[in-house]
């Protein structure tokens, strides 16, 4: 269900268009290798960042692979294993975003 849907009074976040802007700038300062570090698959948030961020770097011509969004905790333990996966990985990315 959506936080917009619960029938009280909530605050939603614009997640896709706060992730979708950086992205675009990103790319459009030529980078064109991403990562993306999201947080749990089951979080609204964790599923709609990276959505967003994909979404702008479609916006600029840039792929975003799916091997390239880890999904962790959203914790600082959560951020080490997911970076030392997409380390492990080697795919290579200069730029990431969480």
């Amino acid at each position: 269900m959506s936080r917009a849907k619960l029938g009280v009074d909530t605050v939603v976040p614009a997640n896709r268009a706060g992730a979708r802007a950086p992205a675009r700038a990103l790319a459009g300062l030529g980078h064109e290798r991403f990562a993306v570090l999201a947080g749990p698959p089951d979080l609204l948030a964790a599923r709609d960042r990276p959505a967003g961020f994909k979404a702008g770097l479609a916006d600029a011509g840039v792929a975003l692979p799916d091997a390239n969004v880890v999904h962790g905790g959203f914790t600082r333990d959560g951020g080490h294993a997911s970076v030392a996966d997409l380390l492990a990985a080697e795919t290579g990315p200069p730029a990431c975003s969480s």
